[in-house]
C-alpha cells in the first residue's frame, strides 16, 4: 500500500528546510524562525539522543524547546564531520568548510533519496517518510525527523551519515519532465488519462531561493500529489498487469518529483553546487 503521509509534516518539514539554510546564512535568527514554525504546528520540541548540539546540562532523554536547537545552530554550535562508528568504507564526506546546506528528503522503500545509514536511521526516515539532513559543511549528516503529536510536533536530532550530494534544480527538473513524458505514454497504453491536477499550492521557499528554485518546487510539489492520489486510487477495470504497470510507474514518478523537491530545497544562493 503506498504510505499516507502525516497531514502537515512535508510541508513543515520543508519549511524547517528554509529556515535552517536562512539561519546558516545569517539571514534570520532562532526566535523569528521558531515564530515561523509556530503559525504551521502550535509547540515544536527536540530531542537530541545523540547531543550533536552539545547543549550544556541537556538531557538526551528528554525534550527541549526548539529555540534553544535553533539557537544554538544560529551560534554555530560543535556540529559534526565524523562518521558513525558503524559506516561503511567509501562514505561520502563533505568539506567542513564549504557552506551549510539543509534538504528536505522523500525516502521510500527501494529509493532512499541519497541517504547513506546508519540503517537504523535509515528506517526512522522511511517510517515517517520525510526528513531533513544537512548535506554540506559542519553540520554534514545531521538529520531531524518529525512527527505530528497532538497540535505540535516532536523533532529528533539524530547523526546520519553525510547524504550523496543532491542534484541541481535543473538536473533533478530535467529528469522529472523525462519521467512526466514517459509516465503519460504508460497511462495512455493503458487507457487512461493523466487524472486531475490536485488542489495544492507549493510552499514559498523564501527570499534565499531564485525564482527558479521556486518553479521547479511549484512543479515537483503538484507531480508529488498527483502521484500520491494516483497511488490512493485504485482501478478496478485494469487487469493485474495493468495495475502492476500503473503502479510502478506513479512509483517512478513520484520519486523523480521527490527528488525535484529535494533539489529545490537543498541549495540556497549561498550554498550553490557547481555548474
Amino acid at each position: 500500500m503506498p504510505r499516507a503521509y502525516p497531514r502537515g509534516v512535508l510541508e513543515i518539514s520543508l519549511r524547517l528546510t528554509c529556515l535552517l539554510n536562512a539561519l546558516a546564512a545569517g539571514t534570520t535568527t532562532a526566535a523569528h524562525a521558531e515564530e515561523h514554525l509556530n503559525r504551521w504546528a502550535v509547540a515544536h520540541h527536540v530531542n537530541d539522543p545523540d547531543e550533536l548540539l552539545a547543549l550544556p546540562d541537556h538531557d538526551p532523554i528528554a525534550s527541549l524547546p526548539i529555540r534553544q536547537a535553533l539557537a544554538r545552530l544560529e551560534h554555530g554550535g560543535v556540529g559534526h564531520t565524523r562518521a558513525p562508528e558503524s559506516a561503511a568504507a567509501g562514505i561520502v564526506r563533505t568539506d567542513p568548510e564549504a557552506p551549510t546546506a539543509w534538504e528536505l528528503v522523500l525516502p521510500t522503500p527501494g529509493n532512499y533519496a541519497g541517504l547513506r545509514g546508519p540503517a537504523r536511521i535509515v528506517s526512522e526516515a522511511l517510517d515517517t517518510g520525510t526528513a531533513v539532513i544537512c548535506h554540506q559543511g559542519a553540520w554534514a549528516g545531521t538529520m531531524w525527523i518529525g512527527t505530528r503529536v497532538g497540535h505540535g510536533v516532536h523533532w529528533r536530532i539524530l547523526r546520519a551519515n553525510p547524504p550523496l550530494p543532491p542534484m541541481s534544480p535543473l538536473e533533478a527538473l530535467q529528469e522529472l519532465r523525462a519521467q512526466m513524458r514517459h509516465t503519460a505514454d504508460l497511462l495512455e497504453g493503458l487507457g487512461l488519462s493523466a487524472g486531475e491536477r490536485p488542489d495544492t499550492v507549493a510552499p514559498r521557499l523564501g527570499s534565499g531561493y531564485s525564482s527558479g528554485d521556486q518553479a521547479v518546487l511549484e512543479t515537483a510539489w503538484t507531480v508529488w500529489h498527483a502521484c500520491q492520489a494516483g497511488l490512493d486510487s485504485a482501478h478496478e477495470v485494469l487487469t493485474a498487469h495493468g495495475v502492476r504497470t500503473r503502479l510502478d510507474a506513479l512509483y517512478h514518478l513520484r520519486h523523480a518529483a521527490g527528488q525535484a523537491i529535494t533539489a529545490a530545497t537543498a541549495w540556497p544562493r549561498t550554498a550553490r553546487p557547481p555548474h
